[in-house]
């Protein structure tokens, strides 16, 4: 029984990947929640900004800006690693350097 209703199920959605207008219909409504989507995620935002909550783009925003300093941080240490080592100093008795 459900290797029949398997392969009944299965050419339907084989038919219907050819059917032009169920193809336009499905492209059309996918368009539609994806229009939905970004609406309810600016709505989303403006609310947080409203409320003083960081929103998604503040916090990628914020994210950058640190991977960008741990990156200056990175090429500092590389700078120190090679550089060479100071000459010792000489200390002379009752006079500071």
């Amino acid at each position: 029984m459900l290797e029949a209703w398997e392969k009944s199920m299965g050419d339907i959605l084989e038919k219907l990947t050819r059917d032009e207008a169920f193809l336009k219909h499905m492209s059309q409504a996918i368009g539609k929640s994806l229009d939905v989507k970004k609406e309810m995620e600016s709505h989303v935002e403006n609310y947080l900004q409203s409320i003083n909550v960081p929103t998604r783009t503040d916090l990628e925003r914020m994210f950058d800006y640190l991977r960008r300093i741990e990156g200056r941080l990175l090429d500092l240490e590389d700078r120190l690693d090679r550089m060479p080592e100071p000459a010792p100093q000489r200390k002379v008795l009752g006079v500071r350097e």
